[in-house]
């Protein structure tokens, strides 16, 4: 399960730099690839986080000797994972409540990580070096797009329309106005040849 999860990361890096740079089906890639990553830990973490291969998964001998108490955790740790994963995918595309998932997940994954350092220091499984890993990656990506403003990204994928950049700029400045919500369509249909 965690080539999938290589795979997945791969193809989400894959599918940005194709919407950033305005290839076709970027966006697609990588909408779809934040989306099943994200279901892939809400729903298998259990499994992942525990070192279960996914054939395994539903046997009850391969969780023999795995605490209850750990299988809770991972579930927990799966479920802030999928949140900053859904809230990576917002930001991206400039969707409402992306910083509110990022605030949520990395939440969640900050309690899981502080876990996951005292186990480890404990000397505990290895398992929590795998969950202190994931933690921490995802942590920085949580922090640094929690704090990036989200025309950022706009800037990169439209550099060679000024006019809709800065239209993006000054409705990020004040998302209510619906004269900039008005102008921001237009520049962008303007881009795109639609009248």
């Amino acid at each position: 399960m965690k080539k999938t999860e290589i795979i997945l990361g791969a193809l989400i890096i894959f599918g940005i730099l194709l919407f950033v740079l305005n290839f076709p089906f970027g966006a697609i890639i990588a909408i779809l690839s934040l989306v099943t990553l994200s279901g892939f830990y809400f729903y298998f973490s259990f499994a992942l986080l525990n070192g279960v291969k996914f054939h395994e998964m539903f046997r009850k001998e391969s969780f023999r000797g795995i605490p209850g108490v750990r299988i809770f955790a991972t579930i927990g740790a799966g479920i802030g994972f999928s949140i900053i994963v859904l809230g990576i995918l917002f930001k991206i595309f400039k969707w409402p409540f992306a910083n509110q998932n990022l605030l949520i997940g990395g939440g969640i994954t900050s309690v899981i990580l502080v876990v996951s350092l005292i186990k480890l220091w404990l000397g505990k499984k290895e398992v929590y070096a795998g969950i202190l890993l994931r933690s921490v990656v995802l942590g920085v990506v949580c922090c640094l797009l929690f704090l990036m403003p989200s025309s950022i990204l706009m800037q990169l994928k439209y550099r060679d329309y000024p006019n809709y950049v800065e239209t993006l700029k000054e409705l990020d400045a004040d998302p209510d106005n619906v004269l900039l919500q008005e102008k921001e369509r237009q520049e962008y249909n303007r881009i795109n040849g639609i009248r």
